[in-house]
């Protein structure tokens, strides 16, 4: 069992007679680690939620309104602390035209194109300017952020 976690969060028990009836053999409880959020898939959902906040020009505070979460809550989510509600971000997505993809794992390929441009940017802490912005710049930033990540 790994150091420092509960006996509750290190295995995932199952129902042994279940497993026997099927495989005649008693099963094997399988391990859960706690997430590494720097390595995890998910690393960077606070980023790109700060860039969907900034792209509609809300504060923290009033993202947390517009999801119907504690500010709190919320304040975690972007600082990578918590994982966000799954229904939260499918309404996000829904509200937006993102996708869940983009949220949890970065992927711009269906967001509609000026604004994948203008998320890319923001991730990266560049502020695009409404059509005077060298989009050559911001995609050559977005594809270097992406090959870090």
């Amino acid at each position: 069992m790994p150091e420092g976690l509960p006996d509750f969060l290190a295995t995932n028990k199952t129902n042994n007679a279940a497993s026997s009836r099927i495989s005649g053999k008693p099963c094997q409880p399988s391990r859960v680690y706690a997430v590494d959020m720097n390595t995890s898939p998910i690393a960077g959902i606070g980023r790109r939620l700060k860039a969907i906040r900034d792209e509609r020009g809300l504060t923290p505070a009033a993202m947390a309104d517009w999801l119907g979460v504690s500010r709190t809550r919320y304040s975690n989510w972007e600082n990578d602390q918590n994982r966000p509600a799954e229904e939260k971000m499918a309404w996000l997505c829904d509200q937006t035209g993102l996708t869940m993809d983009y949220i949890y794992r970065g992927k711009l390929d269906a967001v509609p194109m000026a604004l994948a441009i203008r998320l890319a940017a923001r991730e990266q802490g560049q502020v695009p300017d409404e059509g005077t912005a060298d989009l050559s710049s911001v995609v050559q930033a977005a594809l270097e952020g992406a090959r870090k990540a």
